[in-house]
């Protein structure tokens, strides 16, 4: 590495989700996903989804097989399998932040930060609908907030 020490552990984590033996954490503070195999005793990082470095993961949610990655400054959403390998990615978003599978249909909910929305996504990745808008009441700063 050029200009010092490689960053090895996790630096600013923002997301968590477990799921059969295996926790998957997003940190965008080091632009990497910390996999943690537990059955299998292993630990994998990754910073490159389909030949696409990271630059912001942020939101991760695991469904029956798959593990849902938002990156908030690329703007998309990835769909990969248990090992980390790319299934889907799904762009467009104007930060896409939290991530929440739902077991009992199959979707997938993206909170589009910039939007003031949530995206609600079918298994397949396709939008069905959304819900949500900026609120009308300004932003107060300060005590009691």
């Amino acid at each position: 590495m050029i200009g010092g020490e490689e960053v090895t552990g996790m630096v600013r984590t923002s997301a968590i989700s477990a799921d059969a033996g295996m926790i998957v954490i997003a940190d965008p503070g080091i632009g990497a996903l910390h996999f943690f195999d537990l059955e299998g005793r292993k630990y994998k990082r990754v910073t490159k989804i389909g030949g696409e470095f990271l630059i912001s993961p942020i939101g991760v949610s695991m469904g029956p097989g798959k593990i849902y990655i938002s990156d908030s400054n690329l703007g998309k959403v990835f769909t990969l399998d248990r090992s980390g390998k790319l299934l889907s990615a799904r762009g467009g978003f104007q930060r896409p932040t939290g991530l929440a599978f739902d077991p009992g249909t199959g979707r997938l909910y993206v909170a589009e930060t910039l939007k003031h929305r949530i995206v609600v996504l079918d298994p397949s990745g396709n939008e069905l609908f959304s819900f949500g808008k900026r609120g009308a009441e300004e932003r107060r700063v300060g005590k009691g907030c």
